[in-house]
């Protein structure tokens, strides 16, 4: 009866309504067809949606865990109409990144992702992500590194004094908070030559505008679940790392270059150390400056231009709080499989004892002779990769087999379930250090330890995490052991975000008898 009264408007639009509806139901599910057409296995989805609502639901972990253990090594999700194929094939993905480079060039461009991201490497392409990326890299050389030992060393004595309290209380030792405020210090020192004296106050600025840095709101997050929601986010200036915790980095940064930040004083008698912001900003053209001829005659030879001033602060940032993140993670994850681990704790103090017992003992020549040490590590990240996996987009149609990527795929290469992976290790859940002893490390895939990536756009900074990690290990454990006690969680549970992010792990400090 109403639609008669309301006359021939009301049926054109409801009749227009309708076939919008029908248009984009249509347009829905031609979209769906995507992997189908392509010959790839699809996860179940849903209308609309596709796998999204699965994916926020579970965690990024979790998730692309379940869909290859279920659904095979290469396998197809939406976010909604947008496709996404997971490969844990490791033929495969050295195809990805590293034999077929040139095909895959660069990441996905994260919606609304915001600054400093949307101005570091992982967005640049082309031209501009090889300057920038040969500008960098000289802060993580082998001389650069040798400099660092002493620092990082130095950087382990409040946490040592803060573990010996912990063990004189009676308390169970909370890794993450520790281990945040050890990494501030360290990298303070580092890019700055601050000493921040963090890890004396665990409630520091520095150390809660990092963890503020690193728990976006689920707001932020959603233009990376949803990619069809970027642009409105865009445009309202969504900031995936909150902006309060940006301004506060930015500050440090630009007192830096106008005079405000004071050298800390090293040890009595060691070399100078040049800081990764003096050597950034060497290679920075900031506003006002005019080019030297010299500089014009480098450009004009194909060499790299300097860093813009956006990009100097980009790359400040991301040092000061994306760094943490993983290291963070990777060392708490270390601190809990070893306090479950006493045998594997033993034979890293017999190689501790026998080359470094001392702090002075500590050099990069020793920490390089760590064998069993670096085994260890390795085993540790094999088990815990910090990052979830290595992105890249398909820059023009390949086959591999019976599989068609076509241009403009992005494809994800999840770390976990690669090193997890029972065809390339045998009883993967089992920590093993052993693994990678060298009677047996040319057994490994290189593919199957893919912790940092592979190929050209691997991490720039694999042996400065590295390196951190065995000067931590070796102080450490000159001192102490890890126990497990009633808070240990066992097994570990992780959150949900876009890291590998350990919850509430905490473990005994035990002084060591022999010492």
């Amino acid at each position: 009866m109403a639609f008669w009264i309301f006359g021939d408007s009301f049926s054109v639009t409801w009749t227009l309504a309708i076939g919008a509806i029908l248009i984009f139901l249509a347009y829905d599910w031609w979209c769906h067809q995507f992997f189908q057409r392509a010959g790839i296995p699809v996860v179940p989805y849903y209308p609309i949606v596709g796998n999204a609502i699965d994916w926020l639901r579970k965690g990024n972990n979790l998730y692309a865990e379940e869909c290859v253990m279920k659904y095979g090594k290469v396998v197809g999700i939406y976010k909604f109409q947008y496709p996404i194929l997971f490969v844990s094939d490791i033929d495969i993905a050295k195809r990805v990144l590293v034999t077929d480079f040139n095909k895959f060039p660069n990441h996905w461009d994260i919606p609304a992702a915001g600054f400093p991201l949307n101005g570091t490497l992982l967005y640049m392409k082309g031209r501009r992500w090889k300057d920038v990326r040969a500008i960098i890299t000289p802060a993580f050389t082998a001389s650069k590194l040798r400099q660092m030992v002493e620092i990082f060393s130095d950087c382990c004595g409040p946490l040592l004094d803060n573990m010996g309290k912990s063990h004189a209380e009676n308390k169970p030792l909370n890794t993450k908070k520790n281990y945040l405020g050890f990494f501030i210090q360290t990298i303070m020192a580092i890019i700055y030559g601050l000493d921040v004296q963090c890890q004396a106050n665990l409630d520091h600025p520095f150390v809660t505008k990092v963890e503020k840095a690193f728990q976006p709101s689920m707001i932020t997050l959603i233009p990376i679940i949803f990619p069809i929601l970027g642009p409105l986010f865009e445009m309202m200036g969504s900031n995936i790392i909150p902006k309060d915790a940006v301004n506060f980095f930015k500050k440090i940064i630009e007192d830096s270059f106008q005079g405000g930040v004071q050298i800390r004083q090293r040890r009595e008698g060691a070399a100078g150390y040049v800081t990764m912001n003096e050597m950034y900003q060497k290679n920075t053209e900031f506003p006002g400056d005019v080019p030297t001829e010299e500089e014009l005659a480098k450009e004009a030879a194909g060499k790299p231009k300097k860093l813009t001033y956006n990009e100097f602060l980009c790359a400040n940032v991301i040092l000061l709080s994306g760094g943490n993140e993983a290291t963070s993670t990777f060392l708490v994850c270390a601190t809990y499989q070893l306090a479950l681990s006493p045998e594997v704790q033993d034979k890293m103090i017999e190689e501790i004892d026998r080359l470094a017992p001392t702090p002075e003992d500590i050099t990069y020549e020793t920490m390089s002779k760590m064998t069993y040490l670096e085994m260890v590590i390795q085993e540790c990240f094999r088990m815990y990769p910090p990052t979830l996996l290595a992105d890249r987009v398909c820059a023009e149609t390949v086959t591999y087999g019976k599989y068609t990527l076509k241009k403009g795929l992005l494809v994800n290469i999840p770390f976990y379930p690669i090193q997890h992976d029972g065809d390339i290790w045998a009883d993967p859940e089992k920590f093993d250090p052993e693994r990678f002893s060298p009677q047996n490390k040319d057994s490994v895939n290189p593919l199957g330890w893919i912790v940092f990536g592979a190929g050209p756009r691997i991490c720039i900074a694999v042996k400065f995490v590295m390196l951190l990690a065995k000067v931590f290990m070796t102080r450490v454990f000159q001192k102490y052991r890890f126990e497990a006690c009633p808070e240990t969680p066992i097994p570990l549970t992780f959150g949900k975000m876009t890291m590998l992010e350990p919850q509430n792990v905490f473990v005994r400090v035990m002084p060591r008898k022999d010492r």
